[in-house]
């Protein structure tokens, strides 16, 4: 009798597909919360919470400020353009948008486009997602204003029916962006074939103006970014946030911005550290470099007496929040470090080991096993720090604050 063939068993691969959409958003999303860079200790938990405070509403997406205006003004273009609009998107407009707002840039020696290097294929990063909670933040649209993807989900069930006339429910929906207040969008908006640039129009500087002013903290006094609005120019060019023409418009905020200061420079030695610890086991590895070692040997002596002023206590009292156990004992070691001048970073290898397994798990560099090892091979220092330097003190978004400042001063 003859035995019963067996059935092979092979795996079975498949494609999960997700929309250029759902890519763009998740990746714009990812950018936004890390700040714009890798973050493998926490440092940027410090960061994104001082500068919201400070200045809420920012983000390090943000290059120009005419766009919280542009935003609104698609949107409602494909709102009461329906007819006209009919096939196109919101992100087609972004798309269209961007490739004018190229074309002005280059010709007057202007930068700031977002989607500059995408007007021919679908935009990674889209003004609606990098300004959206400014929009709401400021203020400039209507505070029961649903979200942004529900926006675009009614547009684009809109603009999918045979009929563009709307429904009681579509038009319900669609109600209530943007107040009477809000400036009308400029004929050369409205017309595609018409040049666009970032240069705000009086009365769009004047309403912009209007709504900073009224940014309050936490604790209801004045943000810093409402008592910068009517500051003279010259504190703009301020390399720092914390430096002293700033510190002297802040009003209440004087001495949180001063802590914010040592822990700029606390977290910019920190990050010193990490990458020159990481160096250090890659030497295990059979890979030599002291790049980040030497670079942390320069930045200890040029940020160490700022970071030794930090109070991390008050500091945490500043964030209105726990930042963990993790943390605390890597800006406290690291302070005990500078003050000891030793440049042995190993004695800092457990503290921030544990913090990045606590941060990273299995992505962690500093562990001392098979998958650290193979994190090690790979790592590159995120070319956006700036090259061979790794200990960059934290910015508090103020080269993007200062941008907009200067947009809206013209």
């Amino acid at each position: 009798m003859l035995a019963k063939p067996r059935t092979a068993i092979f795996p079975v691969f498949g494609w999960t597909y997700l929309s250029r959409e759902a890519l763009r958003d998740a990746e714009a999303q990812l950018q936004s919360s890390g700040e714009g860079m890798r973050d493998e200790i926490g440092f940027l938990l410090i960061h994104s919470r001082f500068a919201d405070h400070f200045f809420p509403g920012t983000s390090v997406l943000q290059t120009r400020l005419r766009y919280v205006l542009f935003v609104p003004w698609m949107y409602r273009a494909l709102q009461v353009r329906r007819k006209e609009l009919r096939g196109r998107g919101a992100a087609e407009l972004e798309t269209r948008l961007a490739a004018r707002l190229r074309d002005w840039a280059h010709k007057n020696g202007q930068s700031g486009v977002i989607g500059e290097r995408n007007t021919k294929r679908v935009m990674i990063s889209r003004p609606s997602a990098a300004y959206w909670q400014a929009l709401r933040t400021w203020k400039l649209i209507e505070p029961g204003s649903r979200g942004r993807i529900a926006w675009e989900r009614t547009l684009e069930k809109v603009r999918r029916k045979d009929d563009p006339e709307l429904d009681d429910e579509d038009e319900e929906e669609l109600v209530g962006l943007v107040n009477a207040e809000f400036p009308l969008a400029p004929a050369e908006f409205l017309e595609e074939d018409r040049e666009i640039g970032f240069v705000l129009g009086r009365q769009e500087r004047d309403y912009l103006r209007g709504k900073l002013r009224q940014l309050k903290s936490p604790e209801g006094t004045p943000s810093l970014l409402a008592r910068l609005v009517d500051a003279d120019t010259s504190v703009f060019d301020s390399e720092e946030c914390f430096a002293d023409p700033v510190v002297k418009m802040a009003g209440e905020d004087s001495g949180r911005l001063k802590r914010a200061a040592g822990a700029s420079a606390l977290c910019g030695v920190g990050r010193g550290v990490y990458a020159a610890l990481v160096e250090q086991l890659r030497e295990q590895d059979k890979i030599f470099d002291t790049t980040y070692r030497d670079d942390l040997i320069k930045a200890s002596a040029k940020l160490g007496p700022r970071a030794l002023t930090l109070d991390v206590d008050a500091m945490e009292s500043d964030l209105q929040m726990e930042i963990g156990p993790h943390l605390r004992r890597v800006l406290l070691e690291t302070q005990a470090w500078l003050r000891d001048g030793t440049q042995d970073v190993t004695v800092l290898m457990d503290a921030y080991r544990k913090a990045e397994w606590n941060k990273k798990k299995r992505r962690s560099c500093l562990q001392e096993n098979f998958t650290g090892h193979e994190r090690r091979l790979e790592w590159r220092l995120d070319p956006s720090l700036g090259g061979s330097r790794a200990a960059i003190p934290l910015h508090y978004r103020w080269g993007k604050v200062q941008q907009l400042l200067k947009d809206l001063a013209g």
